[in-house]
């Protein structure tokens, strides 16, 4: 993703942190410390604050009033110990008595101090990031390597470019530097650019455009467009049209998914992104858009350039295609040396109208995050098949923290374990049949070429029926 995508989703991230929950139990006044994130949560009297610490630092990253709590509280299992949800992750979090004293200092000014933040830095990785050996990555070297260059009279620019540095080498689209002290905000991605995004680049400079973000927000458009004068009947479009499609043949549907959030009616900026009313917007959205899906004899569902968003809403989705439970992953957050105990996360059939005819779901290298994880859902039905390119192989949370100077850090710590027991992080999640959506200079007839492809199969499928 580059700045654009990135902002968008940023503020999904810190738009959950703030979004009202109603609470399953009250919350519980004291201190809290969630296990395996790092995460100390403070409830007083209508108030609550939200800290990310590291051994080295400590950020109060949000606040707000007690309805505004990110969490949902479940009955106390003891004085000492709750477990708190949010969205599909459940937290165990341990009372303590007061704030570790790395958060009672971050009360003090900002430090600006090269040393002081890239201690902190390298810190958050060390005690966070979940894919060092996934990744390549030796750790303790490159502080080895860096730390000798980092003075107390290094300049700022100095700093971000060598931390910026250190970004890059983790190819991880969930690592990222963000200064928001600067406007524009700049932003370090530690993904390096996929084939699509050099190509739009290049076309960029070469039509004189501001560049890729519009290049690949036009790309999309043109998409939608012809799909819809020249491909599409009986069109669609729900939930903020993150969800429209339409007949692709008479007997073969065709829905693309755009983005996993952001299903609110008229909410564009996500600035005060509210998760509880995006969900049932979504749930509602769903509901529409199944009863026009009913009649089809298969369908196509396309994820190819969905970058993420929230898990619960991949889940809800998934939730119209199955009848029965099914196990689609487990994920556990790093925790120390080692990885908190597994969560298995199951595909539970909807209240409500399920489609269970033949699906075939396209991904792409693009299918980021959240697509990722409705992906996952989505392998184990046995009515579904993927066809296209792998994903992109980036489906943890994105952890953050703020250092002490308030450049905000972004990273992946948990791991994702599909139902086939494999690891798909840093290397994407495989489609049964291979096909490229992308190729250069023929862009749009690539990418519907792959459609026409997966009606050609549905229709060998549903011939008969």
């Amino acid at each position: 993703m580059k700045s654009l995508i990135f902002r968008q989703l940023m503020s999904i991230i810190f738009g959950v942190i703030v979004s009202p929950y109603v609470c399953a139990a009250p919350a519980t006044s004291g201190i809290w410390e969630i296990n395996g994130y790092n995460y100390i949560l403070e409830v007083e009297t209508g108030v609550w604050n939200l800290y990310s610490k590291t051994s080295k630092s400590c950020a109060q990253i949000q606040s707000g009033l007690i309805e505004t709590l990110p969490y949902q509280f479940e009955k106390d299992t003891s004085e000492k110990l709750i477990t708190l949800t949010s969205g599909i992750t459940r937290y165990n979090a341990y009372s303590i008595d007061v704030l570790p004293e790395v958060c009672l200092l971050q009360n003090r000014a900002p430090s600006f101090s090269s040393i002081v933040n890239f201690e902190s830095f390298w810190a958050y990785f060390n005690e966070n990031y979940a894919f060092f050996q996934e990744r390549g990555i030796d750790w303790d070297s490159a502080y080895a390597l860096t730390r000798p260059l980092i003075s107390q009279d290094m300049s700022e620019e100095a700093l971000w470019d060598t931390l910026a540095e250190l970004i890059r080498g983790f190819e991880d689209g969930h690592v990222n530097l963000v200064d928001v002290n600067r406007q524009p905000t700049r932003v370090i991605e530690g993904q390096t650019k996929r084939p699509l995004e050099t190509f739009l680049e290049t076309q960029a400079a070469q039509n004189g455009s501001k560049g890729f973000e519009t290049e690949y927000f036009s790309f999309k458009a043109a998409i939608k467009s012809h799909l819809h004068i020249s491909r599409l009947d009986q069109t669609f479009s729900f939930g903020n049209q993150r969800l429209w499609g339409g007949a692709i043949a008479p007997d073969i549907g065709y829905l693309n998914i755009e983005y996993m959030y952001g299903f609110t009616d008229g909410d564009e900026t996500h600035e005060n992104f509210d998760a509880e009313a995006d969900s049932l917007a979504l749930k509602a959205a769903i509901q529409k858009m199944m009863k026009r899906l009913a009649h089809f004899d298969g369908l196509i569902i396309d994820v190819r350039m969905n970058p993420g968003g929230l898990d619960a809403a991949a889940v809800e989705i998934a939730s119209h295609f199955t009848t029965r439970k099914r196990f689609a992953f487990s994920k556990s957050a790093r925790d120390n040396e080692a990885f908190t105990a597994p969560q298995d996360v199951y595909v539970k059939p909807a209240k409500g109208p399920v489609f269970t005819k033949p699906v075939i779901l396209l991904t792409s290298d693009w299918t980021g995050s959240a697509a990722e994880v409705f992906t996952l859902a989505m392998r184990v039905m046995p009515n579904v098949k993927v066809i296209g390119t792998k994903t992109s192989g980036g489906l943890s949370d994105q952890h953050h923290f703020v250092l002490p100077n308030g450049w905000i850090v972004t990273s992946s710590n948990e791991k994702y374990i599909a139902a086939d027991g494999k690891l798909y992080e840093g290397v994407g999640i495989p489609p049964e049949i291979v096909i490229e959506s992308f190729e250069e200079h023929q862009l749009l007839e690539s990418y519907v070429s792959v459609i026409d492809t997966a009606v050609a199969s549905l229709q060998q499928q549903t011939s008969g029926r």
